[in-house]
Order: C-alpha cells, then structure tokens, then sequence
C-alpha cells in the first residue's frame, strides 16, 4: 500500500509536470526544436500535459524509490540545493533549445550544465544511477513516441531523437529528483 507521503508528492509531481513540464516543452515548440503531428493548443499535441505530468511522477518517485531499493541514505536537500537543482534542469532546457540546430554544442552545453547540478546539488553514486536510468527511460519513449510519428525534432540524431537529449533528462534526475525526494519523505526520514 503506497504510503500517504507518497500519494501527496505524486499529486504534486503531476501538478509539477502538467505546469512546469509543459511550459518548457514549449520552449522546443517555440524554437522550431520539435514539432508536433496534430498540435492542438499553441501548437503542442493534447497528451502533453499528461504525459509530462507522468515523467513528472516517474523522475520525482523513481528517485525515491531508487534510494530505498539500493538502502542509500535518503535525505532532502536544504532548500537552496532544491531551487538550484530545478534552475539548472530551467536552464538545459532553455539551452537545448536555443542550441538546437547546433548538436555538438547543445550536447556540450547540456553536459557542462549536467556536470555543474550534479557537484551542486547531489554528489551521490545513486544520483548518477538516477540520472542514467532517467536518460534511458526518457530516451526510449522518445523513440517510440518518434516512431509512432506524433512529434519529431527538427535536427535528428540517434534513432530520430535529438543526441543532447539524455542530458536534459540527466538534469531533470537532478532538479525533479531532489523536488521528489522533498515532498515524499516524512520528517521524521529527514
């Protein structure tokens, strides 16, 4: 039975994701970076704001999970490291848009930025876990999503999908996974 903690943070994540998630997809939408197959409000597809509510859930949740399957020490960041965490996460992907036509550089620039949340804001072996499994999953449901021809991005690289991405989902890890582990731990677990 999921614990009530749980059951709150996940609300939150969706609600997180829905705004927050939506919102910087538009950044992609707006800088001619991905373009949707049947875009229904300002140009982003319907299931967006669902499906960005998921990963908000699934990064913020998995990163939780991830530490107490492993029996890692599971503490919140002080609040600082919290808002930092996101503003680097704000700033992939701002850069992964600006960049876009730009892959190298966009990788290069996402890396740095990856790199920079990690020192700041984590320094753990299961935030790199974290940050890997999130860069995988994310990966390939774009690839499928891709696949399926409801979006594409404008410069493609592997199997269709833009190479800088899984660093944008290493810093979604950092940022949303801190932002998860805030609202899902009891006090008495910090």
């Amino acid at each position: 039975m999921p614990r009530s903690a749980d059951v709150r943070a996940a609300l939150k994540l969706f609600l997180l994701g829905v705004t927050l998630g939506t919102a910087l997809d538009a950044i992609h939408l707006f800088t001619g970076t991905t373009a949707y197959t049947t875009p229904f409000f300002f140009g982003l597809a319907w299931w967006v704001p669902i499906e960005f509510g998921a990963a908000g859930i699934a990064v913020g949740l998995g990163r939780v999970s991830l530490e107490r399957t492993l029996g890692a020490e599971s503490r919140p960041p002080p609040a600082p490291r919290l808002w930092l965490g996101l503003a680097f996460f704000v700033a992939s992907y701002a850069a992964s848009g600006l960049l876009s036509s730009r892959a190298a550089l966009d990788a290069l620039v996402l890396a740095a930025i990856f790199a920079a949340a990690w020192l700041a804001c984590d320094r753990t072996r299961a935030g790199l876990l974290a940050a890997a499994l999130t860069a995988a999953i994310g990966f390939a449901v774009e690839v499928a999503l891709v696949r399926a021809g409801v979006f594409r991005y404008r410069v493609p690289g592997v199997l269709g999908v833009a190479t800088w991405l899984p660093l944008l989902y290493g810093a979604a890890a950092v940022g949303i996974g801190n932002i998860g582990k805030h609202w899902a731990l009891p006090a008495r677990e910090i």
